[in-house]
């Protein structure tokens, strides 16, 4: 093991147990990771500092969840909004429809009330007036 300490260059940092802690070169390891030795396994282990943070992470997370959050009720809103449009729409069809049948049953009255035999009995009947068989000229041009 005592090629892995010569091939990375450490610093040693004192330790909360009475060991050494070891911080690699950020040149060697990406992560930066503290490593430690064992005395008993004799090998390098990975080394935690118990005092680590993790605020930024917290407030990223909670910056998440919110942004989360406010989406999902967005898309609620924006569902609700379609559900009563589509509620408006169907009402208005159906009076549309309702509509339609009317004005089609009062064309049909209309028609029924338009009828020269109507119009004759009404005026012989109600207004008591008779054809005048004296003016009726007939003729061709």
């Amino acid at each position: 093991m005592a090629g892995i300490r010569n091939a990375a260059p450490y610093r040693e940092f004192p330790g909360t147990d009475g060991n050494t802690a070891l911080k690699v070169r950020r040149q060697n390891l990406r992560s930066g990771q503290m490593v430690m030795w064992d005395k008993e396994a004799g090998v390098f282990v990975p080394y935690r500092n118990p005092g680590r943070s993790y605020k930024l992470l917290r407030r990223h997370l909670i910056v998440l969840a919110a942004i989360l959050g406010l989406l999902y009720v967005g898309a609620i809103v924006r569902s609700a909004a379609l559900v009563r449009t589509g509620n408006q729409l169907v009402t208005l069809q159906m009076q549309e429809s309702r509509l339609m049948n009317d004005n089609a049953r009062l064309k049909l009255q209309v028609e029924k009330l338009r009828t020269p035999e109507r119009i004759t009995d009404l005026a012989e009947r109600q207004l008591h007036l008779s054809v005048a068989r004296s003016n009726i000229y007939l003729g061709t041009r």
